[in-house]
């Protein structure tokens, strides 16, 4: 009886853990106010699996070989989830894009990179929003380079991001172009009506 009661046990709290889906080709809504489209399937991990960043990434390798951040900010939000010790930089609506810039790289060194440093930083439309597009670079604390991309784009009170991770060796090269066309791809609210 007490097996059935551990088995019973085990099963209802394998239900309560996140697990991924897959993201398919195509149109996709992360968890975060906008859609891309993928143009091959991702894994996704929902948000409640990622203990450190807000937001849901999609990976083809893994977690530490390559990732793909989808957040929206609203005012007086963190890109990172509150941990003991931690000093977390928050958006505010109206940020120049230095101080975008800068909420990123401080995040990301607040979460176990050594260095993050941003380059490559220029103004970029998506969907008929202005915003900047960067590149990052920087090491893990195990000392492994990392490198990526990122795009930001404030609409109304909001900032979107795509923030893209990888080791420097093979893996970011191997889906850096995937990656820019999925920032290229953004739909985002309150879009300008093309006609």
């Amino acid at each position: 009886m007490k097996k059935l009661l551990v088995i019973g046990a085990a099963a209802a709290l394998s239900a309560c853990v996140a697990m991924p889906s897959v993201a398919p080709a195509g149109q996709f809504a992360p968890d975060a106010e906008f859609t891309v489209n993928l143009s091959e399937d991702w894994s996704y991990w929902p948000p409640a699996h990622n203990p450190a960043m807000e937001g849901g990434y999609v990976t083809q390798d893994g977690f530490f070989l390559n990732r793909v951040h989808f957040v929206t900010l609203d005012d007086g939000d963190s890109l990172i989830r509150a941990a003991r010790g931690v000093e977390r930089p928050f958006y505010s609506t109206g940020s120049s894009e230095l101080e975008i810039v800068e909420l990123v790289t401080n995040s990301l060194t607040s979460i176990g990179y050594t260095t993050m440093e941003a380059d490559s930083i220029r103004p970029t439309t998506i969907d008929g929003h202005s915003g900047i597009e960067f590149g990052l670079s920087g090491k893990w604390e195990n000392g492994l380079n990392i490198k990526g991309d990122a795009a930001a784009i404030p609409v109304g009170d909001q900032l979107h991001l795509v923030v893209f991770l990888a080791p420097e060796l093979h893996y970011y090269d191997a889906l850096h172009s995937s990656v820019g066309d999925i920032i290229q791809s953004m739909d985002l609210p309150g879009s300008p009506a093309v006609g």
